[in-house]
Protein backbone atom coordinates (compact mmCIF):
# COMPACT_ATOMS: atom_id res chain seq x y z
CA UNK A 1 0.00 0.00 0.00
CA UNK A 2 1.49 3.59 -0.59
CA UNK A 3 0.58 6.80 0.72
CA UNK A 4 -2.51 7.19 -1.22
CA UNK A 5 -4.09 4.35 1.20
CA UNK A 6 -7.82 4.89 0.84
CA UNK A 7 -8.29 3.08 4.01
CA UNK A 8 -5.82 6.34 6.06
CA UNK A 9 -8.59 9.00 7.58
CA UNK A 10 -11.58 6.60 6.02
CA UNK A 11 -14.17 5.29 9.12
CA UNK A 12 -14.99 1.76 9.52
CA UNK A 13 -17.23 1.56 11.72
CA UNK A 14 -16.06 3.50 15.15
CA UNK A 15 -12.29 3.15 13.68
CA UNK A 16 -9.99 5.41 11.60
CA UNK A 17 -7.05 4.06 10.51
CA UNK A 18 -3.99 6.46 11.07
CA UNK A 19 -1.31 5.01 9.59
CA UNK A 20 -0.28 1.73 8.61
CA UNK A 21 1.71 -0.83 10.61
CA UNK A 22 2.23 -3.84 8.44
CA UNK A 23 0.59 -6.02 6.16
CA UNK A 24 0.72 -9.94 5.19
CA UNK A 25 -1.13 -12.66 3.58
CA UNK A 26 -4.46 -11.45 5.28
CA UNK A 27 -4.59 -8.08 4.73
CA UNK A 28 -3.38 -4.91 6.40
CA UNK A 29 -3.00 -3.52 10.05
CA UNK A 30 -3.66 0.19 10.82
CA UNK A 31 -2.89 2.29 13.99
CA UNK A 32 -6.48 3.67 14.23
CA UNK A 33 -8.32 5.86 16.42
CA UNK A 34 -10.97 4.63 18.62
CA UNK A 35 -14.09 7.10 18.10
CA UNK A 36 -16.76 5.79 20.06
CA UNK A 37 -13.79 5.43 23.30
CA UNK A 38 -11.08 8.08 22.05
CA UNK A 39 -8.06 5.73 22.16
CA UNK A 40 -5.65 3.86 20.41
CA UNK A 41 -6.29 0.92 18.61
CA UNK A 42 -4.89 -1.74 16.39
CA UNK A 43 -7.01 -1.99 13.33
CA UNK A 44 -6.97 -5.40 11.26
CA UNK A 45 -8.52 -5.08 7.96
CA UNK A 46 -8.77 -7.91 6.19
CA UNK A 47 -8.48 -8.90 2.34
CA UNK A 48 -12.06 -8.58 0.44
CA UNK A 49 -12.08 -11.78 -0.72
CA UNK A 50 -12.36 -13.64 2.88
CA UNK A 51 -15.51 -11.00 3.30
CA UNK A 52 -17.39 -11.92 0.06
CA UNK A 53 -19.20 -14.60 1.20
CA UNK A 54 -22.86 -13.97 3.28
CA UNK A 55 -21.55 -17.20 4.77
CA UNK A 56 -17.99 -16.87 5.40
CA UNK A 57 -18.66 -13.30 7.19
CA UNK A 58 -21.29 -15.02 9.41
CA UNK A 59 -19.32 -17.79 10.48
CA UNK A 60 -16.36 -15.37 10.72
CA UNK A 61 -18.28 -13.42 13.31
CA UNK A 62 -18.67 -16.39 15.71
CA UNK A 63 -15.56 -17.30 15.59
CA UNK A 64 -14.54 -14.04 16.59
CA UNK A 65 -17.03 -13.96 19.32
CA UNK A 66 -14.54 -16.57 21.08
CA UNK A 67 -11.77 -14.60 20.68
CA UNK A 68 -13.19 -11.51 22.38
CA UNK A 69 -14.57 -13.82 25.23
CA UNK A 70 -10.41 -14.79 25.79
CA UNK A 71 -9.20 -13.32 28.37
CA UNK A 72 -5.66 -13.62 29.30
CA UNK A 73 -1.97 -11.38 30.12
CA UNK A 74 -0.47 -12.94 27.48
CA UNK A 75 -3.36 -12.83 24.58
CA UNK A 76 -4.07 -9.07 22.51
CA UNK A 77 -7.43 -8.67 23.12
CA UNK A 78 -9.97 -8.28 20.55
CA UNK A 79 -12.19 -5.45 21.31
CA UNK A 80 -14.60 -5.75 18.59
CA UNK A 81 -15.38 -6.98 14.60
CA UNK A 82 -17.34 -5.65 12.09
CA UNK A 83 -18.01 -5.34 8.20
CA UNK A 84 -17.85 -2.21 6.13
CA UNK A 85 -18.39 -3.25 2.25
CA UNK A 86 -15.69 -4.77 1.23
CA UNK A 87 -14.11 -4.82 4.63
CA UNK A 88 -14.40 -6.74 7.46
CA UNK A 89 -11.94 -5.64 10.50
CA UNK A 90 -11.07 -6.12 14.05
CA UNK A 91 -10.23 -3.93 16.39
CA UNK A 92 -7.63 -5.24 18.79
CA UNK A 93 -5.15 -3.69 21.69
CA UNK A 94 -2.30 -1.75 20.31
CA UNK A 95 0.91 -3.14 21.31
CA UNK A 96 3.94 -0.92 21.40
CA UNK A 97 6.38 -3.35 20.69
CA UNK A 98 7.78 -5.41 17.87
CA UNK A 99 7.19 -8.76 16.83
CA UNK A 100 9.19 -12.07 17.67
CA UNK A 101 10.10 -12.06 14.07
CA UNK A 102 11.62 -9.04 13.99
CA UNK A 103 13.64 -9.46 17.03
CA UNK A 104 15.35 -12.88 15.42
CA UNK A 105 15.61 -11.11 12.37
CA UNK A 106 17.54 -8.01 13.53
CA UNK A 107 19.34 -9.88 16.32
CA UNK A 108 19.89 -13.17 15.70
CA UNK A 109 18.97 -16.77 18.61
CA UNK A 110 18.14 -15.21 21.68
CA UNK A 111 19.83 -16.00 24.59
CA UNK A 112 19.01 -18.96 26.41
CA UNK A 113 16.80 -17.94 29.65
CA UNK A 114 15.47 -14.90 27.61
CA UNK A 115 13.76 -17.34 24.82
CA UNK A 116 12.65 -19.50 28.09
CA UNK A 117 10.92 -16.59 30.01
CA UNK A 118 8.76 -15.68 26.16
CA UNK A 119 8.07 -18.85 25.22
CA UNK A 120 6.75 -20.19 29.29
CA UNK A 121 4.60 -16.41 28.80
CA UNK A 122 2.98 -18.27 25.11
CA UNK A 123 2.63 -21.59 26.96
CA UNK A 124 0.76 -19.94 29.28
CA UNK A 125 -1.54 -18.80 26.85
CA UNK A 126 -2.18 -21.41 24.35
CA UNK A 127 -2.65 -23.85 27.55
CA UNK A 128 -5.44 -21.24 28.43
CA UNK A 129 -6.41 -21.67 25.01
CA UNK A 130 -6.86 -25.42 24.91
CA UNK A 131 -8.48 -25.45 27.85
CA UNK A 132 -11.20 -24.17 26.52
CA UNK A 133 -11.15 -26.57 23.74
CA UNK A 134 -10.24 -24.13 21.16
CA UNK A 135 -6.88 -24.15 19.03
CA UNK A 136 -4.97 -21.27 18.02
CA UNK A 137 -3.73 -23.02 14.33
CA UNK A 138 -1.05 -20.45 13.29
CA UNK A 139 1.51 -20.28 15.97
CA UNK A 140 4.68 -18.71 14.50
CA UNK A 141 6.89 -15.73 15.75
CA UNK A 142 5.11 -13.20 13.55
CA UNK A 143 2.12 -13.37 16.07
CA UNK A 144 3.59 -12.97 19.35
CA UNK A 145 4.08 -9.06 19.95
CA UNK A 146 6.50 -8.02 22.85
CA UNK A 147 5.78 -5.12 24.84
CA UNK A 148 9.09 -3.95 26.18
CA UNK A 149 11.13 -5.86 24.42
CA UNK A 150 14.13 -6.45 25.99
CA UNK A 151 13.52 -4.58 29.09
CA UNK A 152 13.34 -6.94 32.63
CA UNK A 153 9.63 -6.72 32.27
CA UNK A 154 9.30 -7.94 28.88
CA UNK A 155 6.09 -8.97 27.86
CA UNK A 156 4.66 -11.81 25.16
CA UNK A 157 1.39 -11.50 23.56
CA UNK A 158 0.36 -14.05 21.77
CA UNK A 159 -2.27 -12.09 18.69
CA UNK A 160 -4.51 -13.53 16.22
CA UNK A 161 -6.28 -16.28 18.37
CA UNK A 162 -9.30 -16.88 17.02
CA UNK A 163 -8.84 -15.37 13.42
CA UNK A 164 -6.44 -18.40 12.03
CA UNK A 165 -10.01 -20.83 12.83
CA UNK A 166 -12.22 -18.07 11.33
CA UNK A 167 -10.17 -17.51 8.03
CA UNK A 168 -9.74 -21.62 7.77
CA UNK A 169 -13.71 -22.24 8.04
CA UNK A 170 -14.12 -19.04 5.98
CA UNK A 171 -11.63 -20.33 2.91
CA UNK A 172 -13.79 -23.85 3.32
CA UNK A 173 -16.71 -22.05 2.28
CA UNK A 174 -15.14 -20.20 -0.24
CA UNK A 175 -12.81 -22.62 -2.07
CA UNK A 176 -9.87 -21.15 -0.81
CA UNK A 177 -6.67 -23.36 0.25
CA UNK A 178 -6.60 -23.88 3.70
CA UNK A 179 -4.85 -21.43 5.79
CA UNK A 180 -1.34 -21.83 7.55
CA UNK A 181 2.30 -21.37 7.77
CA UNK A 182 4.43 -24.09 5.98
CA UNK A 183 7.14 -23.24 8.24
CA UNK A 184 5.55 -24.01 11.48
CA UNK A 185 2.67 -26.15 10.50
CA UNK A 186 2.53 -30.01 12.47
CA UNK A 187 3.07 -32.71 10.53
CA UNK A 188 -0.91 -33.62 10.67
CA UNK A 189 -2.10 -30.41 9.38
CA UNK A 190 0.11 -30.73 6.05
CA UNK A 191 -1.68 -33.89 5.86
CA UNK A 192 -5.09 -32.26 6.00
CA UNK A 193 -5.96 -33.10 9.14
CA UNK A 194 -7.66 -31.26 11.23
CA UNK A 195 -5.84 -29.08 13.61
CA UNK A 196 -5.32 -30.15 17.81
CA UNK A 197 -3.71 -28.96 20.89
CA UNK A 198 -0.95 -30.79 20.09
CA UNK A 199 -0.40 -29.07 16.34
CA UNK A 200 0.16 -25.86 18.40
CA UNK A 201 2.56 -27.49 20.44
CA UNK A 202 4.32 -28.80 17.10
CA UNK A 203 4.22 -24.89 15.76
CA UNK A 204 5.54 -23.38 19.41
CA UNK A 205 8.45 -26.33 18.68
CA UNK A 206 9.25 -24.94 15.71
CA UNK A 207 9.14 -21.46 16.77
CA UNK A 208 11.11 -22.42 20.04
CA UNK A 209 13.95 -23.92 17.57
CA UNK A 210 14.33 -20.36 15.59
CA UNK A 211 14.31 -18.30 18.63
CA UNK A 212 17.05 -20.58 20.18
CA UNK A 213 18.87 -21.50 16.96
CA UNK A 214 18.12 -18.20 14.40
CA UNK A 215 16.18 -20.43 12.00
CA UNK A 216 13.11 -22.67 12.02
CA UNK A 217 13.50 -26.29 11.71
CA UNK A 218 13.27 -26.74 7.59
CA UNK A 219 13.75 -23.78 4.85
CA UNK A 220 12.46 -23.87 1.58
CA UNK A 221 9.33 -23.37 -0.69
CA UNK A 222 5.33 -24.31 0.91
CA UNK A 223 5.47 -27.66 -0.96
CA UNK A 224 9.16 -28.46 0.36
CA UNK A 225 8.13 -27.01 3.56
CA UNK A 226 5.35 -29.54 3.90
CA UNK A 227 6.88 -32.21 2.54
CA UNK A 228 9.72 -31.76 5.55
CA UNK A 229 7.22 -31.90 8.29
CA UNK A 230 5.64 -34.85 6.92
CA UNK A 231 9.11 -36.86 6.01
CA UNK A 232 12.04 -35.46 7.70
CA UNK A 233 12.82 -35.21 11.07
CA UNK A 234 14.48 -32.35 12.31
CA UNK A 235 17.94 -32.00 13.02
CA UNK A 236 18.16 -32.00 16.63
CA UNK A 237 18.59 -28.91 18.28
CA UNK A 238 21.75 -29.75 19.92
CA UNK A 239 23.31 -30.03 16.70
CA UNK A 240 22.44 -26.60 15.49
CA UNK A 241 22.92 -25.22 19.12
CA UNK A 242 25.09 -27.22 21.04
CA UNK A 243 25.38 -24.25 23.65
CA UNK A 244 21.91 -25.71 24.81
CA UNK A 245 21.26 -27.37 28.10
CA UNK A 246 19.73 -30.93 27.67
CA UNK A 247 16.82 -30.26 29.23
CA UNK A 248 15.81 -27.59 26.59
CA UNK A 249 17.34 -29.69 23.67
CA UNK A 250 14.89 -32.58 24.94
CA UNK A 251 12.08 -30.37 25.18
CA UNK A 252 12.22 -28.63 22.08
CA UNK A 253 12.93 -32.36 20.19
CA UNK A 254 10.05 -33.84 21.72
CA UNK A 255 7.55 -30.98 20.52
CA UNK A 256 8.78 -31.74 16.88
CA UNK A 257 8.06 -35.79 16.93
CA UNK A 258 5.89 -36.57 14.19
CA UNK A 259 3.52 -38.62 15.82
CA UNK A 260 1.34 -36.52 18.02
CA UNK A 261 0.87 -39.22 20.78
CA UNK A 262 4.20 -39.04 21.06
CA UNK A 263 4.51 -35.51 22.26
CA UNK A 264 4.36 -33.63 25.55
CA UNK A 265 1.03 -34.34 27.19
CA UNK A 266 0.36 -30.97 26.76
CA UNK A 267 2.08 -27.47 26.35
CA UNK A 268 2.12 -27.11 30.23
CA UNK A 269 4.33 -29.97 30.01
CA UNK A 270 6.80 -29.05 27.68
CA UNK A 271 6.92 -25.20 29.62
CA UNK A 272 7.83 -27.42 32.73
CA UNK A 273 10.94 -28.75 31.17
CA UNK A 274 13.33 -25.67 32.21
CA UNK A 275 13.54 -23.64 35.04
CA UNK A 276 13.44 -20.01 33.18
CA UNK A 277 10.35 -21.57 31.01
CA UNK A 278 7.74 -22.94 34.19
CA UNK A 279 8.53 -19.68 36.59
CA UNK A 280 7.24 -17.45 33.67
CA UNK A 281 4.55 -20.16 32.76
CA UNK A 282 3.76 -19.81 36.88
CA UNK A 283 3.78 -16.24 37.18
CA UNK A 284 1.59 -15.87 33.68
CA UNK A 285 -0.97 -18.04 35.52
CA UNK A 286 -0.99 -16.11 38.84
CA UNK A 287 -1.11 -12.42 36.68
CA UNK A 288 -4.28 -14.27 35.00
CA UNK A 289 -5.97 -14.96 37.99
CA UNK A 290 -5.42 -11.73 40.02
CA UNK A 291 -7.01 -10.06 36.61
CA UNK A 292 -9.88 -12.84 36.91
CA UNK A 293 -10.60 -11.88 40.74
CA UNK A 294 -10.60 -8.06 40.27
CA UNK A 295 -13.89 -6.95 39.60
CA UNK A 296 -12.97 -4.27 37.50
CA UNK A 297 -9.83 -2.74 36.30
CA UNK A 298 -8.87 -0.73 38.33
CA UNK A 299 -9.00 -3.19 40.93
CA UNK A 300 -6.68 -4.94 39.11
CA UNK A 301 -4.23 -2.49 38.20
CA UNK A 302 -3.55 -1.65 42.46
CA UNK A 303 -2.95 -5.55 43.02
CA UNK A 304 -0.63 -5.37 40.13
CA UNK A 305 1.17 -2.85 41.36
CA UNK A 306 1.75 -3.45 44.92
CA UNK A 307 1.43 -7.49 45.25
CA UNK A 308 3.20 -7.90 42.13
CA UNK A 309 5.61 -4.50 41.83
CA UNK A 310 4.64 -4.10 37.98
CA UNK A 311 5.54 -0.35 36.92
CA UNK A 312 2.76 1.95 35.75
CA UNK A 313 3.55 1.84 31.98
CA UNK A 314 3.13 -2.41 31.84
CA UNK A 315 0.07 -2.22 34.36
CA UNK A 316 -1.27 0.34 31.96
CA UNK A 317 -0.67 -1.99 28.97
CA UNK A 318 -2.29 -4.96 30.83
CA UNK A 319 -5.36 -3.94 32.22
CA UNK A 320 -5.81 -0.87 29.18
CA UNK A 321 -6.00 1.84 31.71
CA UNK A 322 -4.09 5.25 31.04
CA UNK A 323 -0.71 5.47 32.79
CA UNK A 324 -2.40 8.55 34.70
CA UNK A 325 -5.03 6.75 36.15
CA UNK A 326 -2.79 4.28 37.00
CA UNK A 327 -0.16 6.22 39.18
CA UNK A 328 -3.49 8.20 40.73
CA UNK A 329 -4.47 4.61 41.89
CA UNK A 330 -1.14 3.66 43.16
CA UNK A 331 -1.13 6.98 45.05
CA UNK A 332 -3.99 6.43 46.20
CA UNK A 333 -3.82 2.84 47.40
CA UNK A 334 -0.08 3.94 49.08
CA UNK A 335 -1.45 6.74 50.89
CA UNK A 336 -4.46 4.78 52.52
CA UNK A 337 -1.98 1.73 53.25
CA UNK A 338 0.52 4.39 55.43
CA UNK A 339 -2.88 5.61 56.94
CA UNK A 340 -4.05 2.20 58.10
CA UNK A 341 -0.52 1.76 59.46
CA UNK A 342 -0.73 4.86 61.69
CA UNK A 343 -3.81 4.11 63.07
CA UNK A 344 -2.67 0.73 63.95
Amino acid sequence: MSSADPLIGAELGDFRPVALLGQGGMGAVYEAEDLALSRRVALKVLLSRFAEDARARARFQREIEHAVAMEHPHVVPIYAAGYERPHFYLAMRLVPGPDLARIVRDDGPLDEIRALRILGQVASALHAVHDKGLVHRDIKPHNVLLWGAGSSEEHAMLTDFGIAKALDDTQSITGLTALGTPAYMAPEVCLGQLATPACDQYSLGCMAYELLSGAPPFDGDAVTLREAHVEQQAPSLADVAPHLSPAVVKAVDTALVKDPRKRHKDVRQMALAAEASDDAFQRSRELRRVMAEANKPQEAAVRLSSEHGMSDEKVSQLTDLDRTEVVRLRRRHARRALVGRRQG
